[in-house]
């Protein structure tokens, strides 16, 4: 195929952004200079486009001569985004539904194995001998052996996927994060149709795969990159707060759509055909449909700067053994969080370790803490599974209203007040740098981190049903924070380095999914028969802790720009 004079390869996620450039969809394809433009043109704006190229956001004057259906936005993504929620939510309870079954099944095969006029039951959900303490127990471990096998599989290649989505772009790198849940389902409905055939421990190969593709982890943090790739600095918080809706709007329907299935079908295993038919829709959406968001110049430029990186690389493991071995060990991914590109800066490198830790602790909470609420619930108040549902659902929407109404709402009372207030002279909040993020973000991270804290200790110290619904309210409001820390986070690299950092931050949630685990259950194991509430007190001091290292980050101003050749700051108000 021949557009023009340009020949056009039809390859999927490669071609759009780039060679569709030569379709322009208006009239006038100039770039807004005329003769009577100054030469040296408008300066603050120059600072501001300089300073969005340089964290991450290509001027979208290259995107405007696109067609709508060839431009990207995030508003690609958040349809997708969603269905992958609503599959993953979907399936939580069924999955652990199914390996309770199946660990019965094997337990009771190997009970009767010498009596001859045993028969195996047909229906596990409702057999007294799948209830006991002995079963329980075996599920809780094998869940956690699945959910350790994905999280160091997804650890272990979440930031190489996010490096390669820098040179071979975002969408096909998404396809194969949700390739491994594809398969990982398929393996899952195969062990449950045939169990006689297929043995329980196939599960964990399930998990293998996962893990092995990146996992949800990895998808969030090239969803999060794309996002990164199309949206200006100014509006990146918001963005991030729009797909963090999308994540816990398709939570909160997830397991209602579930229930919903599996009562008119009478089978858990109809849920996984469900979410099977999700991946498949999802993967061809973003190969065919949905615009990549790098332009192949940018991906050539940065393959280029890999090829570079490598052959010097070969050369090192000849001239110096030590350098080597120093390059290539498994601390290789954490070493973008402390080689900011501001490397003039001690103190935006110290702001950038802070962030990733503040972002590590409250994500690590935000994902883990629900199971331990959940076993909280049905020990203190024997709620049974559909009040556990609704309030699952409530808790999660209440999380939605707080990313689409709040969330945005805070943040023009927090640009109104630094605007009218204390920064007059700057043109708006997006140029008072806190050394790569604003004071807005500094200070939506830290009203997020109150009000979760306010929620847990609510959970710790209330004795009503009520009241503890009430705390969980106040808690989802801490749901501002995570999309402003990843917004905040972004502003420090250069946008050939946005995939591999968001990639990092994958790996250190992955990480985190085998940590928290580890610790609220051990705790929770523990305190259960004196003090329950202990676990919700053990997480409002991680988030102390998270809250101490954001207020102990340097709030000084600076108005940085950019140059061609050179990186400058200047100052202009310092808060010690």
């Amino acid at each position: 195929m021949v557009l023009g004079s340009k020949p056009v390869i039809l390859l999927p996620g490669t071609w759009r952004a780039e060679e569709f450039q030569s379709i322009d969809c208006h009239e006038d394809s100039s770039l807004g200079y005329s003769e009577t433009s100054p030469l040296l043109g408008n300066g603050i704006r120059g600072d501001t486009e300089s300073l969005d190229n340089f964290s991450g956001y290509e001027s979208a004057g290259n995107n405007e001569k696109l067609c709508w259906w060839r431009k990207p936005s995030m508003y690609w993504l958040l349809p997708p985004y969603f269905l992958y929620a609503v599959a993953m939510g979907s399936i939580m309870v069924p999955r652990l539904s199914l390996i309770v079954n199946l660990l019965c099944r094997s337990q009771l095969i190997k009970e009767s194995a010498n009596d001859t006029d045993f028969i195996l039951p047909i229906d596990f959900d409702q057999n007294p001998k799948c209830k006991v303490p002995e079963i329980q127990a075996l599920a809780v471990k094998f869940t956690l052996c699945m959910t350790i096998i994905n999280s160091i599989l997804s650890a272990l290649i979440s930031s190489k996927l996010g490096a390669l989505s820098d040179r071979y772009g975002r969408l096909r790198i998404l396809a194969i994060t949700s390739l491994g849940a594809l398969i990982a389902d398929i393996v899952t409905v195969i062990v449950a149709k045939r169990p006689e055939t297929f043995d329980y421990r196939w599960l964990l190969f399930s998990s293998l795969l996962d893990g092995g593709c990146g996992s949800f982890s990895t998808c969030s943090a090239i969803t999060h990159a794309y996002a990164t790739d199309c949206t200006k600095t100014s509006k990146r918080a918001v963005a991030f707060g729009y797909f963090h809706a999308s994540l816990f709007s398709g939570i909160a329907l997830g397991p209602l759509l579930a229930a919903l299935l599996v009562r008119q079908t009478h089978s858990n295993i109809s849920i996984f055909y469900a979410t099977i038919a999700i991946h498949m829709t999802f993967i061809s959406f973003v190969l065919f449909i949905a615009p990549e968001s790098l332009t192949i110049t940018h991906r050539d430029k940065v393959q280029e700067k890999f090829v570079a990186d490598k052959d010097i690389r070969h050369w090192t493991a000849f001239s110096d053994r030590k350098t080597f071995h120093k390059k290539s060990d498994l601390m290789a991914p954490f070493r973008i969080f402390f080689a900011s590109s501001l490397k003039t800066f001690k103190s935006s490198r110290r702001n950038l370790v802070k962030l990733v830790a503040v972002d590590a602790i409250v994500s690590g909470i935000s994902m883990n803490s629900a199971t331990v609420v959940i076993l909280y619930l049905g020990y203190k108040y024997s709620w049974d599974t559909t009040t556990l549902s609704v309030f699952t659902s409530t808790i999660y929407s209440c999380r939605v209203c707080a990313l689409i109404v709040f969330h945005p709402l805070f943040q023009y009372l927090f640009k109104k007040y630094y605007n009218s207030r204390r920064y007059r002279f700057l043109d708006s909040v997006a140029d008072q740098q806190v050394l790569g993020f604003n004071l807005v973000d500094l200070s939506m991270i830290t009203c997020g981190i109150i009000f979760e804290m306010i929620g847990f200790i609510g959970y710790a110290t209330v004795r009503k049903s009520l009241f503890f619904v009430a705390a969980g309210v106040v808690g989802s409001m801490g749901t501002m924070t995570s999309p402003t820390l990843k917004s905040a986070i972004t502003k420090q690299v250069p946008q050939d380095e946005v995939g591999q950092l968001l990639g990092s931050l994958g790996l250190l949630q992955s990480l985190m999914r085998i940590l928290f685990p580890l610790l609220l259950n051990l705790v929770y194991a523990s305190t259960v028969a004196n003090m329950p509430e202990a676990v919700f007190v053990v997480l409002a001091c991680c988030l102390g802790f998270a809250l101490l290292m954001s207020l102990s980050m340097r709030k000084t101003v600076r108005l940085i720009s950019y140059s061609v050749n050179t990186l400058t700051a200047r100052s202009l108000l310092s808060n010690p």
